[in-house]
């Protein structure tokens, strides 16, 4: 089963679906990464299912081992001030968490960057090859999401260290985690988020525009 920020069906119930408490049941656990809960069922006379990240601790516990943002206070933090975010591997196809993700959060009033060597348009922006190409002009970057495996963390930590301006977090989507690559982007001040949906995240905490 595929993992990441899935809605199957149309007309659903936003209601519902930003309701944290309904959302986390039918727990599901992957071996060695975190807990994903799935919503199904009929809404409007269509079947849907819904996949979302796991409750943030409101104070107190780590949400996971290799981040340093801890609680769902300052996950709501930086989802408000946050005004730039770069996408590394966007892609151009509506049907692709890696479109409709940033997709919404342009929707929601964020500027968002596509970084993708393949593309040189999406979501009617430039698409650039990397984070280092991104002209000065578009700095600061805020949040750095990355649709990309976890076997590539590496050379993309790399990059992100070398830049002359660090992003203020790294964000990683569902299924995405890399706790080397989480150490050293915290030991060089940027927070880390693994393994969660932005999208999600921001729908059940915030849910406006920016």
């Amino acid at each position: 089963k595929k993992r990441g920020c899935t809605e199957a069906g149309k007309n659903t119930s936003t209601k519902s679906l930003r309701n944290r408490q309904d959302c986390f049941h039918n727990v599901q656990s992957y071996p060695g990464q975190s807990l994903v809960s799935t919503i199904s069922g009929e809404v409007g006379g269509m079947e849907i299912q819904y996949e979302c990240s796991p409750p943030i601790p409101t104070q107190g516990t780590e949400m996971e081992p290799n981040t340093n943002v801890r609680t769902q206070d300052e996950i709501i933090t930086l989802l408000v001030q946050a005004r730039t975010i770069a996408v590394v591997g966007v892609k151009d196809l509506p049907s692709e968490d890696a479109y409709r993700i940033p997709a919404y959060l342009k929707e929601k009033g964020y500027l968002v960057i596509p970084v993708n060597p393949k593309l040189s348009t999406v979501l009617e922006s430039e698409s650039f090859p990397s984070l280092s190409s991104i002209p000065e002009t578009l700095w600061p970057i805020d949040i750095v999401n990355l649709f990309r495996a976890a076997e590539h963390m590496p050379q993309h930590v790399d990059e992100i260290l070398s830049l002359p301006e660090k992003p203020r977090a790294v964000w990683t989507q569902l299924g995405i985690h890399h706790g080397p690559s989480a150490q050293r982007l915290r030991a060089a001040g940027i927070e880390v988020i693994q393994d969660r949906c932005i999208m999600v995240d921001h729908r059940n905490l915030i849910g406006v525009e920016v």
